[in-house]
C-alpha cells in the first residue's frame, strides 16, 4: 500500500538516510577499485540499490511486495529480483555474495535469528552484512509506538558472535525522523569470519 509515494515520503519527511549510511559504512571497510556481488534485502523500490550500484558487479534484490518490486525493475540496475521472504532467500538468487544489505529492514522483525543465520548462509568468508536497525533499551528487542522493532547493542553483538560474524563497526546514526524528531538508529557492518 506504500508503494505508489514511498520514495517521495521516505526521502522527503521522513529523510530517510539509511542506504546512504550503509554506502558510506561499505566505503571504510571495502577496496573501492573493486566491484562486489550485492545481495539486497528488503529491496523495496530500489532506493539502498541505487546507493550500492555503483561498486556491484552483480546486484540482487529480494522483496514480499509485488509492487515495490515492479518499481525497483524500473530501475533497471538489478541484475535479478525476486519475491521472497528476506529470512528464505529462494536458490536462484545465487550465491555466495560478497555483500548482503538490508536497509530498514530489520525494523519489521524481531527475532534476528532467522534472518542472521540467512546472511551467513549467503556471504562468503570475509562478506559484509550491512545492516540498519531502530537502537532499543530492551535487554533484546522491543516494539515501539509505530510497531516497528527497536533492537539493542547487546543483542546485535551477541547475534554476531552466534553466527560466526566479527563486528567490524556499529554505530549509532540517525536513519529517518519521525514527525521532525531523529530516531535513533545503529548502522552496522559485520563480517563473516574468514575459513
Amino acid at each position: 500500500q506504500f508503494a505508489a509515494d514511498y520514495d517521495q515520503r521516505m526521502r522527503g519527511r521522513l529523510g530517510y538516510a539509511a542506504p546512504g549510511i550503509l554506502r558510506d559504512l561499505a566505503g571504510l571497510l571495502l577496496d573501492p577499485g573493486v566491484k562486489h556481488d550485492v545481495l539486497d534485502l528488503g529491496c523495496g523500490t530500489g532506493l539502498a540499490g541505487l546507493a550500492f550500484k555503483p561498486i556491484a558487479r552483480r546486484l540482487v534484490g529480494v522483496d514480499l511486495s509485488p509492487r515495490m518490486i515492479a518499481m525497483a525493475s524500473a530501475l533497471k540496475i538489478y541484475d535479478d529480483i525476486f519475491e521472497a521472504d528476506v529470512e528464505r532467500v529462494p536458490p536462484d538468487a545465487g550465491g555466495p555474495f560478497d555483500i548482503v544489505i538490508a536497509a530498514d529492514v530489520l525494523v519489521y522483525l524481531g527475532d534476528l535469528d532467522p534472518l542472521f543465520a540467512e546472511a551467513v548462509r549467503l556471504l562468503k568468508p570475509g562478506g559484509l552484512w550491512l545492516f540498519t536497525c531502530e537502537r532499543g533499551e530492551a535487554p533484546e528487542f522491543e516494539q515501539g509506538p509505530k510497531r516497528r522493532y527497536r533492537h539493542s547493542e547487546v543483542y546485535l553483538r551477541r547475534l554476531a558472535g552466534a553466527h560466526g560474524f566479527d563486528v567490524a563497526s556499529l554505530i549509532e546514526c540517525v536513519t529517518r525522523y519521525e514527525a521532525g524528531v531523529a530516531v535513533p538508529s545503529w548502522a552496522s557492518a559485520f563480517r563473516k569470519a574468514k575459513l
